[in-house]
């Protein structure tokens, strides 16, 4: 697992359950890691290893719909000489009992002769943004459950970047 953000991973509920499970590849957001960072990374991946990135850097605030990718990923990847299995969540932008959550996988990216340089960063993110986009065609956003599933998702899926914006999850 990659991430989280949060200079300190004592913090969150997600952050303890991903410390506690000693599989992290921590950074945090002033980058003053980033040499260390992508050799543990490059280090997972070149050991057989698969790595979980969340390539957006953050959720989506709809269901069927993703941020732009962050370079992150391909860069890593590149590194690493590894490819990129692009992959999406649906159905868990809201939580509720009994609710389908499916895992999307769609065909591995390979690199090519693309290179870990700028161009070839940009070049392998837009691939696996349009491989991700494709992913998520017919996938529908629905409403917000009753107050105990807003609940839950508040606790499981923090969107701090909603308070920053003075909207809620349901805007």
């Amino acid at each position: 697992i990659f991430g989280p953000k949060e200079e300190d991973m004592h913090v969150g509920f997600r952050n303890r359950i991903i410390r506690w499970s000693h599989m992290a590849v921590p950074f945090t957001p002033s980058k003053n890691n980033l040499l260390d960072t992508t050799r543990r990374a490059v280090a997972v991946m070149k050991g057989g290893y698969v790595l979980a990135l969340a390539g957006e850097g953050r959720l989506s605030d709809r269901d069927g719909a993703i941020v732009p990718l962050e370079d992150g990923a391909s860069y890593f990847a590149l590194r690493a000489r590894v490819p990129i299995l692009p992959m999406v969540i649906t159905g868990s932008r809201w939580l509720r009992f009994g609710k389908r959550v499916e895992m999307r996988a769609g065909p591995m990216i390979e690199l090519g002769d693309h290179r870990p340089d700028r161009a070839g960063m940009l070049a392998v993110t837009q691939i696996t943004q349009d491989a991700m986009e494709k992913l998520l065609i017919g996938v529908v956003d629905e409403g917000p459950p009753g107050p105990f599933g807003r609940w839950m998702t508040d606790l499981l899926a923090d969107r701090p970047w909603l308070k920053e914006q003075g909207r809620s999850a349901d805007d």
